[in-house]
């Protein structure tokens, strides 16, 4: 999974179509597509966002991995750093992007808190288990207001 997001850092994008929510990748060609995801405000415990069920609603912007200096790796054997747990030391990578960050550690509200803090447009959080599960806002997510997804 990685790869494969470091591979589309050039373009990704969440769009509607008639009111149905998706995630696409929009460029390069090898990412292009619809992908399965969890959509954070359908769950509790998140603030006010934008409606995407108005067509024509989107987000569209360049992937940023953030970084939050944490040394470290999780049971997966993946850098802590990348998990957003903390201030993110390369907010100005992130400001005006969407942050991708990895699933492990601390709440999912704290990640896109702290990425909405470094200026982030939109979050994808990398869930890299098989595990689904819902992602709710818990402490911090009231405060955010940007668009936070969970992809596999």
């Amino acid at each position: 999974m990685k790869k494969l997001i470091l591979s589309m850092f050039i373009f990704a994008g969440m769009a509607t179509s008639f009111g149905q929510v998706t995630v696409s990748g929009v460029s390069p060609a090898s990412v292009v597509g619809n992908y399965t995801f969890d959509l954070g405000e359908t769950a509790s415990g998140w603030g006010l966002t934008m409606d995407f069920t108005v067509p024509g609603t989107f987000v569209q912007g360049e992937l940023a991995l953030v970084e939050d200096g944490t040394a470290g790796t999780n049971a997966q054997g993946h850098p802590i750093s990348q998990e957003g747990c903390s201030a993110l030391t390369n907010g100005t990578s992130v400001n005006g992007k969407i942050a991708v960050v990895y699933r492990n550690t601390c709440d999912f509200g704290l990640k896109a808190k702290n990425a909405q803090d470094a200026g982030a447009i939109a979050v994808i959080i990398v869930n890299r288990d098989n595990e689904v599960i819902s992602i709710g806002g818990s402490t911090d997510g009231p405060s955010v207001t940007i668009p936070v997804v969970m992809m596999t």
